[in-house]
């Protein structure tokens, strides 16, 4: 089986767990992540999946922690392997500053049984709690250095005195590269429009459903005018799921192909604030557009709500599809 199989397979694997297990998923195809996970209690994940931890670009891991600082979740590597072999169970290790796991591990670490070792240089680690210290085998020095200052200790020497130690932390990146430097010229336009209506910060990644980000206490999620109904509806799917803003920002006013709403950049200008943004995406959801015109008019025809919408008829279908699978008694 070649590398590609091996890492859809996993991929459709976790997918399967997670979904099972009651956690909100949402599935990215081709993009810098490939799973974004709510936790049944509230965590956010943003997942990439490889069979080889090494193939990770470094590109791909500055994406996923700008991604994860403005979503306010954990970025997480979930590999088979790393170059010198198979990733051990029930152990962290890191690549770019992004913690990696083996599957079982974070499988376990989802049902809120994270890992307690840490690979880093010279071998694995392990925590120790300060009521700890005395059990395990170190010089004087170093138990009273463990005491005043806590720390860690060998894999080996905490198995030796039978220490679990501290469960690993798993953080929101909050320093991280949010790329502005990389934005086009008209990607910058949006962008300090954005931080006029109040956003405290801005950003761009290069390979998701999204383009630009911003934070002003919501999460608002921008693709621009080029946009495809696949990355259109993957970017709905993560509005849904994280409660963010998200639309589609044009140069000039046309015909509406995303799912989401659309909004020409003349008309971002006039609006005041976030609240004034939100106001004028809630009355062009083109979702909403679609619902009044069947529960109301009792339209159903693609090509019927497509004359009177603007939208595309492939949009429509989507939409419409989408709405039955999510149990909507209407469609």
């Amino acid at each position: 089986m070649s590398g590609l199989n091996v890492r859809e397979e996993l991929l459709s694997d976790l997918e399967e767990f997670l979904r099972s297990g009651g956690h909100e998923v949402v599935r990215v195809d081709r993009a810098c992540f490939d799973l974004l996970v709510i936790t049944r209690d509230g965590r956010s994940f943003i997942v990439k999946v490889l069979t080889n931890v090494d193939g990770l670009r470094k590109e791909v891991a500055e994406d996923l922690k700008v991604i994860s600082h403005f979503l306010e979740a954990v970025p997480v590597i979930v590999a088979l392997r790393r170059r010198s072999g198979p990733l051990e169970r029930g152990v962290v290790y890191h690549r770019y500053e992004i913690p990696v796991m083996e599957p079982i591990t974070f499988a376990k670490t989802i049902e809120g049984e994270p890992p307690r070792a840490v690979a880093d240089r010279g071998g694995k680690y392990v925590e120790v709690r300060e009521e700890e210290v005395e059990s395990v085998r170190v010089s004087s020095v170093r138990r009273r250095q463990l005491k005043l200052e806590g720390g860690r200790v060998s894999l080996a020497r905490a198995e030796e005195a039978e220490i679990e130690g501290v469960p690993v932390r798993f953080r929101v990146p909050e320093r991280v590269d949010t790329g502005k430097d990389r934005m086009t010229r008209f990607e910058r336009r949006v962008a300090k429009h954005l931080e006029r209506m109040g956003a405290e910060r801005t950003g761009k990644v290069r390979r998701a459903p999204f383009e630009l980000l911003a934070k002003d206490g919501d999460t608002v999620l921008v693709q621009s005018e080029d946009v495809s109904s696949r990355e259109s509806m993957a970017l709905r799917d993560v509005v849904q799921v994280t409660g963010s803003i998200g639309f589609v920002v044009t140069r000039k006013r046309r015909k509406r192909a995303s799912c989401l709403p659309t909004i020409d950049l003349e008309t971002l200008e006039d609006l005041k604030d976030i609240e004034d943004l939100k106001e004028y995406l809630e009355e062009h959801d083109p979702s909403e557009k679609i619902r009044e015109l069947v529960e109301e008019a009792g339209v159903t025809s693609p090509k019927e709500i497509a004359r009177r919408t603007g939208l595309s008829e492939s949009v429509i279908r989507e939409l419409l599809r989408r709405m039955t699978a999510e149990g909507d008694q209407k469609f």
